[in-house]
């Protein structure tokens, strides 16, 4: 809003719409002259504990997961409670994970088991835990990661004191021997707050940006009564929009400071490591989000969105040997058209504070600069960086 009351009057006029009235009440853009409007209060639930159903379910997609059977099991084990339940959806497994799911839900009386005869991705099997479960709140877990013991006694706890609609948690990301704690960027923890707080600058990491759906602590009815669950045509990004709907709908969320959530990277199959079309399903995930935003009280985000999309489909192109040859120079094609597709101002907005590299590269893409050459560009620093790791090794074997 700074910089936009520093515009020419015809240059605010056509950007006005990115900046809340709050904000242009504040530096009195266009006449908006008037008090700016207190913020918006969270609001908190009335009553969020039912007798007859359990305080929090936990739902976990599984497919081909048998060898990672065991640590589930023991994260059950040390997140048991009464009012504890365990949902597991098994998407189409074709080895023995579901006989030996079913036994696990003959063994423990908390544990309820579905099954899809075919796969039908993980919004499917998302959505089918979600229409299972009874809880008062809701949370998720991926099948290869693992809890904290005493990690969903704390979340239950909290999601009472607190009475949002959403929790949001920290976790550790742990790839190989090495692990990574990503805290919440929120800029209070532990209190009640309205969403729209956390999805702002549009140039800096904020909340929104952590789509993982194992993040949010969710109270179940709201979720149904504003119908979020996953989008199923997305194979992958389907976090990103479900984030973005969660986060426009919702009225209060808490950033919570417990930590216990271990996310195991880089696991062989998992769509981290995937290198198929699905990886570009991000840009139908962001388009249906700047659908959502294009109009009305909720356009300001619209940068945010952009920026995102943009930032994404470049690090994709920075990495693009993961992707199968053939979708390497498809992944720079349908960047590209998305790019050239947002207005100058749009663009302008998108990319403010982004890196003169990434600038480069967006700038590349835009005028039509082959593929080749932009894949080229992208991919100099990864090469950069593995020719540097594998120097590193070879100087700690000469040492040794």
């Amino acid at each position: 809003a700074a910089r936009l009351a520093a515009r020419p009057g015809p240059v605010q006029e056509r950007l006005v719409d990115y900046v809340p009235a709050a904000a242009r009440c504040h530096l009195a853009l266009l006449g908006a002259d008037s008090p700016p409007p207190p913020p918006v209060p969270p609001r908190l639930l009335t009553c969020v504990d039912s007798p007859d159903r359990p305080a929090l379910s936990v739902i976990v997609p599984a497919r081909d997961a048998s060898a990672h059977l065991p640590s589930l099991s023991a994260s059950m084990a040390t997140n048991s409670g009464a009012d504890i339940e365990w949902v597991v959806v098994d998407d189409g497994s074709v080895d023995d994970t579901w006989p030996r799911l079913a036994d696990l839900a003959d063994r423990a009386g908390n544990v309820r088991v579905e099954r899809h005869p075919v796969s039908r991705g993980p919004s499917a099997a998302r959505n089918t835990g979600l229409r299972l479960a009874r809880g008062t709140y809701v949370t998720f877990m991926d099948v290869d990661d693992w809890l904290a013991p005493g990690y969903l006694p704390k979340l239950r706890d909290e999601a009472r004191t607190h009475r949002a609609e959403v929790l949001r948690v920290s976790y550790t990301e742990v790839t190989g021997q090495q692990a990574e704690v990503h805290l919440q960027p929120a800029p209070r923890p532990d209190v009640p707050l309205h969403p729209h707080e956390l999805l702002m600058p549009g140039n800096r990491p904020t909340s929104v940006d952590m789509p993982q759906p194992w993040l949010n602590v969710c109270h179940r009815e709201f979720l149904l009564a504003h119908d979020l669950f996953f989008d199923e045509e997305l194979h992958t990004a389907e976090d990103r929009e479900g984030t973005w709907r969660l986060f426009l709908t919702a009225s209060s969320v808490v950033a919570s400071s417990t930590m216990g959530y271990f996310w195991r990277r880089e696991v062989a199959g998992s769509l981290t490591q995937i290198g198929d079309d699905r990886q570009l399903h991000y840009l139908a995930a962001y388009t249906k989000v700047a659908a959502m935003l294009s109009s009305g009280p909720h356009r300001c985000y619209l940068p945010k969105v952009h920026r995102s999309m943009i930032s994404i489909g470049i690090s994709h192109l920075e990495r693009s040997r993961r992707l199968a040859p053939h979708l390497r120079f498809r992944a720079v094609r349908e960047l590209r058209r998305a790019v050239r597709s947002l207005s100058e101002q749009d663009l302008r907005l998108a990319t403010i504070g982004l890196n003169g590299r990434r600038t480069l590269l967006l700038r590349m893409i835009r005028v039509g600069v082959p593929s080749g050459v932009v894949l080229l560009a992208a991919g100099i620093r990864s090469v950069a960086r593995e020719v540097g790791r594998t120097a590193a090794v070879r100087a700690l074997t000469v040492t040794g």
